[in-house]
């Protein structure tokens, strides 16, 4: 209990040094203290999220005692991903949660957790270490793409969300499926949508390896949704017809590294293991045309369970929020390839049959920005009053 009161304490600490920060004194040196309020933001977030972490001393039901579990098996033999280390029987590959060998979800975030474990042993609390990590990582991320799309202000609010999100704190604490593998996969597909708008803004062509290595990296949490920053370039490469040509190259090197990243685990699986791969594709597949395990709902799920996953009210705040970027967006073509991230992955997931709460947790970022939108633009409106700090 003292280890959680000290973490939320300083967490809150930190918090409000940094709004403290970015508030006061707007003209002295703006560069050098939005860089330390976004450092004190990130070390909240970090506060927070292990705070969730130490919430259950034990691994929750699902998924996270079968994530822990194959993670613990790995660190005998790092290639070959089994539920049941030494089964008493061969069981044939027909359900994920009682098969031998494990190939349900991609191996890296497994990887990490396995990695955690040979540094700091293993436990329930090690297990969510990488979770911790990438979820604080999420305020630097989310700050920068926040802040290319419509502003220093947008920026930071942004990242403040992301430091107090609720649902990442159910994920980080194990409660929430599909906990720390939505955590990994949410991570590098932001920091994929980071690098290309980055790279977009700045033309800088060593942005086009680090999305495509992001991307790669999101393909190898949660298989092809990974691909999102591509479905959201080549959008963009539609509507600005005078780079067009321009956008889909480096798309398609970018592509390229991904595919680089990704075909040694396919191969691997399917020479060594083409039993269970097989059945795992036709598997993964069905969940598109079938409600597996009882997770079929109606078409309008995700947009009816929004206020659970970002808070009350959020049904009318994310339509503000909309409205709100793009009068603060800098760039108009590339901030409505942007919130296609959104649009896109709602459509998505909501035609698909099986639907689990935190599949749309992948857009995240867009919404984050998107609410961040609204007290940028009340910042921006309190700066012709007297006291434009309040």
């Amino acid at each position: 209990f003292m280890v959680s009161f000290l973490l939320v304490s300083a967490g809150l600490v930190f918090l409000i040094s940094s709004c403290l920060l970015w508030t006061l004194n707007r003209e002295k040196r703006p560069e050098k203290r939005f860089q330390w309020s976004i450092f004190l933001l990130f070390l909240s977030a970090l506060c927070f999220y292990s705070f969730a972490a130490l919430l259950d001393p034990f691994l929750n039901p699902w998924d996270e005692r079968f994530h822990a579990l194959v993670a613990k098996n790995l660190l005998q033999h790092p290639f070959t991903f089994t539920l049941y280390d030494n089964p008493v029987m061969q069981m044939a590959y027909d359900r994920w949660d009682r098969s031998v060998i494990w190939l349900h979800k991609p191996p890296l975030f497994l990887w990490m957790m396995a990695l955690s474990y040979k540094m700091f042993g293993v436990s329930w609390f090690t297990a969510r270490i990488p979770s911790i990590i990438l979820c604080s990582l999420m305020v630097p991320v989310t700050y920068r793409t926040g802040k290319l799309l419509a502003g220093e202000s947008t920026g930071f609010f942004s990242a403040l969300v992301a430091a107090t999100s609720f649902s990442l704190l159910g994920l980080v604490s194990g409660r929430q499926p599909v906990d720390h593998c939505d955590v990994s996969f949410l991570f590098f597909v932001s920091a994929s949508l980071w690098s290309w708008v980055e790279g977009v803004s700045s033309g800088k062509k060593h942005r086009v390896i680090l999305t495509g290595l992001f991307a790669g990296m999101a393909v190898l949490c949660k298989w092809l949704p990974g691909l999102l920053v591509y479905a959201v370039w080549l959008f963009y490469a539609m509507i600005d017809k005078k780079s067009m040509l321009k956008n889909v190259k480096q798309a398609g090197v970018a592509f390229l590294i991904t595919v680089f990243i990704v075909i040694p685990w396919q191969v691997y699986i399917w020479l060594r293991l083409p039993v269970e791969a097989k059945a795992e594709a036709g598997y993964s597949i069905s969940h598109f045309y079938t409600g597996l395990e009882g997770h079929g709902m109606n078409f309008w799920y995700y947009f009816q369970n929004i206020d659970q996953q970002y808070g009350p009210w959020m049904f009318l705040f994310i339509p503000a929020g909309l409205i709100t970027f793009f009068l603060l967006s800098r760039g108009k073509k590339l901030s409505a390839a942007f919130i296609a991230v959104t649009v896109f992955v709602y459509l998505f997931f909501s035609m698909a049959k099986t639907k689990m709460p935190s599949y749309t947790m992948v857009a995240s970022m867009s919404v984050f920005i998107l609410l961040g939108t609204l007290p940028a633009m009340l910042t921006r409106m309190t700066e012709k009053w007297k006291h434009p700090e309040w």
